[in-house]
């Protein structure tokens, strides 16, 4: 998913939950983000990131995240790949499935921990199973070549279809490759395993 997709997804939610929302506080905290995000927007990335930082430290996981973007592209504040890695896992941990994305990617690549593919499989996998599809497709990369996870094909063609069927055009280069180390008969147990898994919503994964 694309990162100004996802930002705009929620600001849109956002101004649903101003008036629809379940209290004043709520509202006033959406309110807040909105604000800093407009900032942000406008080029005023010093005064946003101070905004979400005041949110962030209350819980706020939206604020986390874009404090994650900010620290780890070095917008507003000092790059810094690990107080990068600290927001992201703050709303990772609240279910943010971009920021379980970029933890595990954090984790693959080894930037502001040490590389670990266990760790990168755990948060992709809480990612894709929200339909994710960037993560979906990173979890096929590693079940493909057997990183942090057992090498299995039959689940790596799961994801790509499933990351293909969500808009992650990028999967369909591998899934060739995929299906080349396949047999007919476990391309079609694959594909029914994605059948089931999207009917499911994720469940039976």
């Amino acid at each position: 998913m694309d990162f100004l997709v996802y930002i705009n997804r929620f600001s849109v939610a956002l101004v649903l939950s101003i008036f629809f929302g379940n209290g004043a506080a709520l509202a006033g905290v959406k309110d807040d983000f909105a604000r800093a995000k407009q900032l942000f927007d406008s080029g005023d990335y010093k005064t946003a990131t101070s905004a979400w930082t005041s949110l962030a430290e209350q819980g706020h996981s939206q604020s986390q995240v874009m404090l994650g973007y900010a620290y780890k592209n070095g917008i507003g504040v000092v790059e810094n790949d690990k107080t990068a890695v600290g927001w992201y896992t703050k709303a990772a941990e609240q279910g943010d499935s971009y920021a379980q994305f970029k933890l595990g990617s954090a984790y693959t690549n080894g930037e502001g921990v040490l590389d670990n593919y266990q760790s990168a499989v755990k948060w992709f996998n809480l990612a894709a199973k929200q339909g994710f599809g960037n993560a979906q497709y990173m979890l096929a990369i590693n079940y493909f070549n057997g990183r942090g996870v057992r090498k299995d094909n039959k689940r790596a063609y799961m994801w790509c279809s499933l990351a293909i069927y969500n808009g992650t055009q990028l999967a369909t280069k591998i899934k060739g490759p995929i299906a080349e180390k396949m047999k007919p008969y476990q391309i079609s147990e694959a594909q029914e395993m994605s059948r089931l898994c999207l009917a499911s919503n994720y469940q039976t994964c």
